[in-house]
């Protein structure tokens, strides 16, 4: 939202202060924004409003500020950011005086705050990126609470939305920043624009309700009882941000139960991604879904779709049986002639005598006109003993399982060869062993390895199933039995062997890093001791790599080592629980009392 409300101020749209500096500057911001930071806005503010109130206008008059001549338009520029972006940017010794000096005329505590906590840190150590953006996260935080209080207290309240009876009264500013409908009824012309109250008889007074606490707090309280009714409200009045959380709520919370309301919001507004999504969690959990009152009311054309889809996932054709029997019971007058069609999409043959002998006693073959329906399932269900071998329920996930490359040991098991092979699509361009692959932006990335009779490779392509091969800039140094791993957008490569200039293989203790976007590697902090053959993982924005080997005397490494990208710096983890080399490792979110069962 408050970039939202910059973008408003840098086009000079709804702005109600400006203030102007000896130097003849002149500079606009929005009241809410500017009160929530400084004392001296803030407690005109009453003022304004009563100056307001006897006026006979339709809307605020802009608000005029004049400052000293102590206070400079480089200081009040850095103030004005600190409101609307929770920090300053380029701070440096010269900017930090003007601030300073601005920051006292307007009352803004939190940037004297800023200031002296900046020349602190100048006289150590340059303070880190991320402490800076979790700093002006919190910054933000506290200026929307200061943004709500005003709205509290009735100070600064432009103008009135009235729903059903009730009046809401609220800084229009604040709207236009959350909603692209109010930003187009305040800022392009509107009667609206000019109107002190608006009339909004189309909506819920409850739902307008949640949607402005939203603006002002940040946050949402969602439940499956008013879920749609607030993505509906959301999505007419264009609270992009709003919305955005009440589709991750339904991606988040889809159960049984929901999954195929889901669907059928999704698929009424065109959220094809969100429908693709509950249609997924249908199919993954069909036989659940199946025994839910929403299953029964299925319409036929959607239940043939799930039923024929390779994505069903279901542990016996029984259970699809059992789905298509209490489908038709629910409404047998209306839907037995879809019975035989349905039907086609079970594989009877692949059941067994004890489950086919439930289908024998199904309910449904009380029905009138099922004797013959259930005489060509018998005989289906017998065609086993001379139906193909071969035939089985398809099963094709939405993801796919990729193996790249390896090694195949020879029939005599005297020799290891490596494989160029690719087990899903079109081969690589070589062959390829003991390399190192991950993802970045969907693209499958592979660095290293051995080629064709154990030549240690520099190499570092990209893999598409369609495209092929597209290779990219060479490692510095060539590389295998090391780890790769993806984090803040870059490639982090790290561990391994690596050849010597008589071409034998050394540990490697060099890393780099590779940047997708200009194309090149750059070294980073050297490894305290050789890992080989290691696992690794990203785990808090953390680049961990456990185990492995020394190649000079292929003794364990037992230790874990830790890389912050922040401090450049490689961290002793401690010694490893259990087996050390030619390991994997995964992230998994593990209950409490297995974390604490485990110490981990």
């Amino acid at each position: 939202m408050f970039q939202a409300l910059e973008q408003l101020r840098d086009s000079s749209l709804l702005t109600d202060v400006s203030l102007s500096t000896d130097d003849g500057q002149l500079l606009q911001a929005h009241s809410p924004v500017l009160a929530a930071v400084s004392s001296l806005v803030h407690q005109r503010l009453p003022k304004w409003d009563k100056v307001m109130e006897r006026r006979d206008a339709d809307i605020r008059p802009e608000i005029s500020i004049s400052l000293g001549p102590e206070v400079g338009s480089e200081g009040l520029a850095g103030v004005l950011e600190f409101a609307y972006t929770g920090t300053i940017a380029a701070l440096n010794r010269n900017r930090l005086v003007q601030i300073k000096v601005a920051a006292t005329t307007l009352g803004v505590p939190r940037v004297l705050e800023l200031c002296c906590e900046e020349e602190e840190k100048m006289k150590t150590v340059e303070m880190r990126a991320e402490e800076r953006k979790v700093s002006a996260e919190e910054q933000m935080k506290l200026s929307l609470q200061s943004i709500r209080q005003l709205r509290k207290e009735g100070l600064g309240c432009d103008v009135e939305l009235e729903v059903a009876g009730t009046s809401f009264r609220v800084h229009r500013v604040l709207l236009a920043a959350s909603s692209d409908y109010f930003r187009a009824m305040f800022t392009s012309g509107m009667k609206e624009s000019q109107q002190l109250c608006v009339n909004l008889p189309f909506l819920e007074a409850s739902e307008l309700e949640a949607l402005i606490s939203c603006t002002y707090s940040g946050s949402i309280q969602l439940n499956w009882g008013c879920v749609f009714e607030i993505s509906c409200t959301a999505l007419q009045l264009q609270f992009q941000h709003i919305l955005s959380m009440c589709l991750s709520f339904l991606e988040k919370e889809m159960n049984a139960h929901s999954c195929l309301d889901v669907a059928s919001f999704a698929e009424a507004y065109g959220m094809q991604e969100l429908l693709e999504t509950a249609n997924k969690f249908v199919l993954r959990h069909f036989q659940n879904v199946a025994t839910t009152p929403k299953f029964q009311d299925l319409p036929a054309n959607k239940l043939r779709k799930y039923l024929k889809s390779n994505s069903l996932l279901v542990t016996s054709e029984l259970v699809v049986f059992k789905a298509v029997a209490v489908w038709i019971e629910a409404c047998p007058s209306k839907r037995l002639r879809f019975a035989k069609e349905l039907m086609k999409s079970i594989f009877f043959p692949l059941m067994t005598d004890n489950e086919f002998k439930e289908v024998k006693t199904a309910k449904l073959w009380t029905q009138c006109n099922t004797k013959r329906l259930y005489q060509t399932i018998l005989e289906d269900f017998h065609s086993y003993y001379i139906a193909p071998r071969t035939l089985c329920r398809v099963y094709q996930p939405k993801d796919s399982l990729v193996l790249v490359g390896g090694d195949q040991i020879s029939a005599d098991l005297s020799r290891q060869n490596p494989s160029r092979e690719l087990c899903f699509a079109r081969p690589l361009d070589m062959t390829l062993s003991c390399h190192a692959a991950t993802v970045l932006d969907g693209k499958i990335f592979i660095s290293g390895g051995y080629h064709q009779r154990y030549r240690c490779l520099t190499s570092m392509f990209t893999y598409h199933p369609e495209r092929g091969t597209i290779y990219l800039a060479d490692m510095r140094q060539p590389r295998a039995y090391h780890c790769m791993e993806t984090l803040h957008g870059h490639l982090y490569v790290a561990g391994g062997i690596t050849l010597d200039e008589d071409k034998t293989s050394i540990d490697q203790l060099t890393c780099e890093v590779y940047d997708p976007v200009t194309d090149t590697w750059s070294a980073f902090t050297n490894l305290p001791i050789p890992h080989v053959g290691a696992a690794s993982v990203v785990l808090e924005g953390m680049f961990y790599v456990l185990g492995g080997y020394f190649k000079d005397n292929y003794r364990e490494t037992r230790l874990v080592h830790r890389y912050d990208p922040m401090l450049q710096f490689w961290e002793n983890m401690g010694v490893m629980p259990g087996p050390n080399t030619d390991i994997r490792a995964c992230l998994i979110h593990l209950p409490n009392h297995l974390r604490k069962c485990q110490n981990i």
